[in-house]
């Protein structure tokens, strides 16, 4: 009787414990959709105590990873990262956002390693090839860096950040009439997407490549 009884008490406090695990993680994702961050934080920590054991855990330092590098405590992020890695090393989505937050504290070279793991792991996604574009760019690497882009748009020819960004990479290096069709079919995804944002700025500097195309054509 007394070890049914124990059975019960420790079950119900299981079934208690996971619960409230539950509606921290939930209130925690609502309050980081809502870019409340402090507060996203504030119930990540709740879920992390209630349940430390919970198979969505490694979720919750991804997200609490997140929020923070969202007030600027990106070395923060980063350990939350880590530690979400450490518990599931199958995610490519945890390197890679491990990998943008390494970036902004300019370790490229570590950067560049997470992103090397998401692709591997995930060697059709077309937003990894960007992001590693982007930091081989910043890093220097200008050969990889276009090739990336390509490769992002050979993977997914609807995706306006990769022709943007392959426009943006021959703009800044004077291939004015490189740039533009990448430029237009930027303009023409944007449109079609809806993303006013976007499509303001592909515009803008679709005119600046235009017009600076005409200009070194003049001095020749």
């Amino acid at each position: 009787m007394k070890k049914t009884i124990i059975y019960i008490i420790f079950g119900s406090l299981f079934l208690t414990s996971c619960l409230k695990t539950e509606q921290y993680i939930e209130i925690g994702n609502t309050k980081l959709s809502q870019k409340k961050y402090d507060k996203a934080i504030e119930f990540y920590n709740k879920a992390i105590k209630a349940n430390p054991n919970d198979s969505r855990i490694a979720e919750v330092y991804y997200y609490r990873g997140v929020a923070k590098e969202e007030i600027g405590e990106v070395g923060e992020a980063v350990e939350d990262y880590n530690l979400a890695i450490k518990l599931n090393q199958k995610n490519p989505i945890f390197y890679n956002r491990r990998a943008l937050a390494q970036s902004k504290l300019t370790n490229h070279e570590a950067a560049i390693d997470d992103m090397n793991k998401a692709i591997k792991l995930s060697p059709k996604e077309a937003h990894f090839y960007i992001d590693r574009g982007a930091t081989y760019y910043a890093g220097g690497k200008l050969s990889l860096a276009i090739e990336d882009f390509k490769k992002a748009i050979e993977l997914n020819p609807n995706l306006p950040e990769a022709e943007y960004n392959a426009a943006m990479f021959y703009a800044k290096h004077d291939f004015y009439a490189k740039s533009l069709p990448h430029f237009k079919r930027a303009v023409e995804l944007y449109k079609k997407n809806n993303d006013q944002a976007g499509l303001k700025e592909s515009e803008a500097m679709l005119k600046k490549a235009e017009i600076s195309l005409k200009e070194a054509e003049a001095e020749k």
